[in-house]
């Protein structure tokens, strides 16, 4: 049993040295298709927040304009 534990062992550094290649971003395929969506996703819900943002200073803008000339 003393020698299955030391077989083991060395089995679990030759695993662990091999060069293992993680990507923040996939490849291709399914996931490549998903992650452009959510990343489009994304650049709409904030080009959005940034119009209603600026719908409201103009809103704003205008009633202090039209209060102003009453």
């Amino acid at each position: 049993m003393g020698s299955t534990f030391f077989l083991l062992s060395v089995v679990v550094m030759v695993l662990a040295a091999e060069d293992i290649e993680l990507d923040a971003e996939p490849e291709g395929g399914k996931a490549s298709e998903m992650a452009t969506a959510v990343n489009a996703l994304e650049s709409a819900r904030k080009k959005a927040l940034a119009a209603v943002k600026e719908a409201e200073e103009t809103t704003e803008t205008a009633e202090m304009a039209r209060e102003l000339k009453i």
